[in-house]
């Protein structure tokens, strides 16, 4: 007879021994009070987030008990409360993802093809774009119209286009591999539309694969829409004024962007980057559907079949993944903070090395306006879109999407 198999028993992490934990318990209050001499204070939803990351995953601001609900064991637990904060906590992050992956795979997206959108900014936007919720939100909406039209326009020789039905998942990151804010689009869009008639059940029809020039001419079409949207705000030729309660923050989202240092000694300064250049190494941006120009990127070479789910739930906890691995965190023998890459640049940098202050700052540059989803959906797998129960694996299973949506 096979014995019983049983999940192995559940262990809680110890927040207060990671060294980023440390450090923001043993710098936060000065950065703080520096900040408040300077006249720069921090927004109360990030001063939120950093204190709510000091509490997440401790016994004493909270647990819930949990036992064995039929009585038949003696398996009791405290399992803490975690902070669920969106700027940079990776063990909330890394459960926000998993429950995301399950949703989509399980509940959500139908077994059709996808597609991954990558979209970067320039960097005179990327800082902008970071702490204005209402502009993000304007050109995201720009974006994704114009790679609807875009499919509409590859389907609509043989069908009407006000029948095409795209949908789409955006994942919006934040971060760069140096901790640096680099604010950009993760997009899993299907590789189609579903033809959506009236009295009749909808179908889906995928597009043909994109080319190279294909790529290129909606890289065109998606600058303009974003230039326009600029426009209509003022915002193209000249900056606007900037909110006095978000003068800190825009002082560290510029900076990031540009991988500086803002507050401190340091102020204005390169941040220090570990390793060495190799001569001959010269970087190159080239590749199939992928397509640079005038500051913006746009990479669109991966692309999932329809029944290949294991690759859709990776690329899924990829695009939702935490900004920073706690786990290439160093601390060295001067009290400076070294933050290793995965792997090497072409230019031989391996890392970065931050003081505290300089690391606290990078984080709070990484955390999102409270009114900034992370997560939009939309086309048909839009929680309003009255025929999406016809269209997603799990009908009437919103709740979840509506929330994330809403960026609660």
């Amino acid at each position: 007879m096979q014995a019983a198999s049983f999940p192995p028993p559940y262990e809680a992490r110890r927040p207060t021994e990671s060294i980023l934990y440390q450090t923001l318990a043993g710098h936060l209050a000065t950065f703080v009070h520096e900040r408040d001499r300077e006249l720069c204070p921090l927004p109360k939803y990030v001063r939120d987030e950093l204190e709510a990351y000091l509490r997440c995953g401790i016994h004493h601001y909270g647990f819930l008990r949990v036992r064995c609900p039929k009585g038949e064991c003696d398996f009791e637990h405290a399992v803490p409360f975690s902070c669920k904060i969106r700027g940079f906590c990776s063990s909330c992050f890394a459960k926000r993802a998993a429950e995301i992956e399950e949703h989509l795979t399980e509940d959500l997206l139908p077994r059709v093809p996808y597609r991954q959108y990558v979209l970067t900014f320039p960097h005179s936007l990327r800082y902008r774009l970071a702490w204005d919720g209402d502009l993000l939100a304007v050109i995201h909406k720009a974006v994704i119209d114009r790679i609807y039209r875009f499919i509409r326009d590859s389907l609509s020789i043989k069908f009407k286009r006000k029948d095409l039905r795209p949908g789409s998942v955006s994942f919006i990151q934040r971060c760069g591999s140096l901790l640096n804010l680099n604010l950009h689009f993760h997009l899993l869009v299907m590789d189609g539309a579903y033809i959506c008639r009236e009295n009749k059940r909808s179908f889906f029809h995928k597009i043909p694969d994109p080319s190279d020039q294909d790529i290129a001419e909606l890289l065109e079409s998606i600058i303009e829409a974003v230039e326009l949207c600029l426009r209509k705000r003022g915002l193209l030729d000249e900056e606007s004024e900037i909110p006095e309660d978000l003068q800190s923050i825009e002082a560290a989202s510029r900076a990031s962007v540009g991988q500086k240092i803002a507050f401190g000694e340091r102020r204005g300064q390169r941040v220090r980057r570990v390793g060495f250049r190799r001569e001959g190494d010269v970087m190159e941006f080239k590749g199939p559907q992928c397509i640079a120009l005038a500051g913006f990127s746009l990479h669109a070479a991966r692309r999932i079949g329809s029944e290949d789910r294991r690759n859709l739930s990776q690329l899924i906890n990829y695009m939702a993944r935490p900004p920073l691995a706690e786990d290439r965190l160093e601390r060295t023998a001067t009290g400076d903070i070294l933050y290793k890459l995965k792997e090497a640049w072409n230019d031989g940098t391996a890392g970065i090395l931050l003081s505290p202050s300089e690391l606290i700052e990078k984080l709070i540059a990484l955390i999102p306006p409270r009114s900034s989803p992370l997560v939009r959906y939309g086309g048909v797998f839009a929680p309003n879109f009255k025929r999406r129960d016809e269209i997603i694996l799990a009908p009437g299973s919103c709740k979840r999407n509506v929330t994330e949506a809403r960026g609660r």
